[in-house]
């Protein structure tokens, strides 16, 4: 219940406001029905749903209704809560119309009240309006983090994905604790220069807190529809993510005051910035929110694809096989994989591009708005829409996947890329985490077999299941497999090269 308010069962209307609440609903709805029927405006089609509250009693609107209706009533798909319209996107072909062929009209994001006002993530690049302060933070990561800016955190990256090895091969059923540590590091020390060396990180800790209770927050639909709010839970999620943000910028300036500043974007932007001996404060807020989305944006996503990638692996152990076989060749047996490797090692890029297909972390892209009535296909798309992509149904599309529940990295060989791949894949960071996955897989695979549990009573092999926690993120459920290194001489490597 809302903190400082009476409950909802304490609440007594009259009956007669009621009454008059209720005709007035009737009297708008009648009114829009009445303007839209005359205009002869057509719109895409809908599922079933209440006069006044359309489809909220069917909420949430996660991917695989999404995905379910599609199959139905095609790859663009209306859906309205309380009179706000929302588009659906099912298709590659449907989302780069309209949000790159016209992206000019559908750049915004919507306004939404738990992220933007109550958590304070609404400054954030993935969240913000679209504007001078969109505009200025996304200069600030396409500058520092492009394909050739990214290569000179690869040391780092490298350095992290041999701890991550070294932890696996020590504790290997806390993997999933093992990858977020790896996450959490690689994009600490790429935003704030920061080194985490134990697993009791003062910093990683406020971070994980900070976005978990965020991204938490998120997993549904109505959680960041326009209006929807959770004060109790906000007040303490915003306490966190801001003492996550200023903490470290804060730090960072103190740092470069005394000279011990490391390499990282927020030193580089700052750098830029007092070159200017200008006071702009609202320069600064762009440099804190920026630096702040690459945390927020960053650990959640990769984590989620290198355990996707361990599930698959568990459950598909000649895919491993081969992946080895091409690494002992290509590497060999007496060091790890570097990015240097990468060109050479295609079974092992097709592993990565399978691991983003089958599962992406961000299966329904964040909300886009319209910020004028357009119209597609003959259709009226009305201003203020939000408009999704679905990247689990693009990623399902038989017209260019076939038997899409299978994992099959052989798809993408020789290199191929069908429409909407590109979709798994928007972020601004999407260089620097792209390589962070593709580390932590080719690792894992060069010293580790991953295998399926075994069952204490029968012996024989439990292949874990593919299930996943639909929301804002696609985590797997919980599951169990065995790590076990290849070899001795395997286990020689990793403590050699891991020291």
């Amino acid at each position: 219940m809302f903190a400082g308010n009476p409950s909802l069962t304490s609440v007594h209307v009259s009956p007669n406001i009621l009454a008059t609440a209720f005709g007035i609903c009737a009297l708008a709805g009648a009114w829009i029905f009445h303007r839209r029927s005359s205009s002869h405006q057509e719109y895409f089609p809908s599922p079933p749903s209440d006069t006044f509250l359309g489809h909220l009693r069917i909420m949430p609107l996660d991917f695989l209704w999404l995905t379910e209706l599609a199959k139905t009533l095609g790859d663009v798909i209306h859906v309205s809560i309380f009179g706000q319209p929302m588009i659906i996107l099912n298709t590659a072909e449907a989302a780069r119309d309209l949000m790159e062929k016209r992206g000019a009209n559908y750049s915004d994001r919507p306004t939404t009240t738990l992220l933007g006002k109550m958590i304070n993530w609404g400054n954030m690049l993935a969240f913000v309006r679209y504007g001078d302060r969109f505009r200025a933070q996304r200069r600030f990561v396409h500058q520092y983090l492009n394909s050739q800016a990214s290569a000179s955190f690869r040391p780092a990256q490298t350095q992290q994905a041999k701890i991550l090895v070294k932890n696996l091969l020590k504790n290997p059923t806390d993997f999933r604790k093992h990858i977020n540590r790896m996450s959490s590091a690689s994009v600490v020390k790429l935003t704030y220069g920061h080194d985490i060396l134990s697993d009791d990180d003062e910093y990683t800790n406020l971070a994980v807190a900070a976005t978990s209770r965020a991204v938490a927050s998120v997993q549904y639909i109505p959680s960041w529809f326009p209006g929807a709010s959770f004060k109790s839970e906000a007040r303490l999620t915003r306490k966190l993510s801001d003492e996550m943000i200023y903490s470290a910028y804060n730090r960072v300036k103190e740092e470069r005051a005394s000279g011990t500043a490391q390499p990282s974007l927020l030193n580089s932007l700052l750098e830029d910035y007092e070159k200017t001996n200008a006071i702009d404060k609202d320069h600064e807020l762009n440099m804190i929110f920026a630096t702040g989305n690459m945390y927020a944006a960053g650990v959640e996503t990769s984590e989620v694809a290198v355990v996707t990638f361990i599930l698959m692996m568990a459950r598909n152990p000649e895919v491993v096989k081969r992946a080895q076989e091409e690494i002992d060749r290509v590497v060999g047996t007496e060091q790890l994989p570097t990015p240097e490797d990468r060109p050479n090692l295609p079974y092992v890029e097709s592993i990565m591009k399978e691991v983003f297909r089958i599962n992406p972390p961000l299966p329904l892209n964040l909300p886009h708005r319209s910020m004028k009535e357009d119209v597609y296909r003959d259709k009226v798309i009305p201003a203020d829409t939000l408009l999704l992509a679905n990247v689990w149904n693009m990623m399902r599309d038989e017209t260019y996947y076939q038997d899409t529940e299978k994992f099959y990295p052989e798809r993408f060989l020789p290199k191929v890329m069908a429409p909407g791949y590109d979709f798994t894949k928007v972020c601004p960071g999407r260089f620097f985490a792209d390589t962070s996955v593709w580390l932590a897989i080719a690792n894992i695979l060069a010293v580790f077999d991953i295998l399926p549990a075994i069952d204490p009573v029968t012996g024989k092999e439990m292949p874990p299941a593919a299930e996943y926690v639909p929301g804002f993120t696609n985590k797997p459920k919980l599951f169990d497999c065995r790590i076990n290194p290849r070899s001795d001489k395997h286990i020689s490597l990793i403590n050699q090269e891991c020291n």
